[in-house]
């Protein structure tokens, strides 16, 4: 991404955080983008907290979350590899680097990447769905 490119989703996502609004249907189209870019920008949004929510939310939210599960394939891939001087296999992961991680590690020790491809700073799929599912339970808490 060039620097412009950067700077403007830097203000976009300022502006969204700030105003607290965002278009479901709008979002929900963005997570279905061929452009891998677009898709985890969307991603990132969906995160953003809104300024008031309705029970109309709900819904949207489970939405989003079916969409999610569905746009985002693992980039890494998981396998199994023999163990130094033991004829017994362990799980690990292959990064899109190419590095190798023990599965219990989260991010590549290489790239500093998750399994789809994001860095620690950054929602993936995975936290991007637990964020949501903490809005909807506080939302059905909330809005009664």
């Amino acid at each position: 991404m060039n620097e412009k490119s950067q700077n403007f989703t830097s203000v976009l996502f300022s502006l969204i955080r700030e105003l607290m609004i965002f278009d479901y249907s709008r979002l929900q189209e963005l997570l279905k983008s061929e452009n891998t870019l677009i898709k985890s920008n969307a991603l990132q949004i969906c995160t953003i907290e809104k300024a008031y929510y309705s029970k109309e939310d709900i819904k949207s939210y489970e939405n989003l979350i079916n969409i999610i599960s569905t746009s985002f394939p693992k980039i890494g891939e998981v396998t199994t590899q023999k163990k130094l001087l033991s004829s017994k296999e362990k799980e690990i992961w292959i990064c899109q680097c190419g590095s190798k991680n023990n599965i219990d590690i989260y991010y590549c020790s290489t790239c500093n990447k998750d399994i789809y491809g994001y860095l620690s700073n950054e929602f993936n799929p995975e936290t991007a769905i637990a964020k949501i599912n903490e809005t909807i339970e506080l939302i059905k808490i909330n809005v009664a």
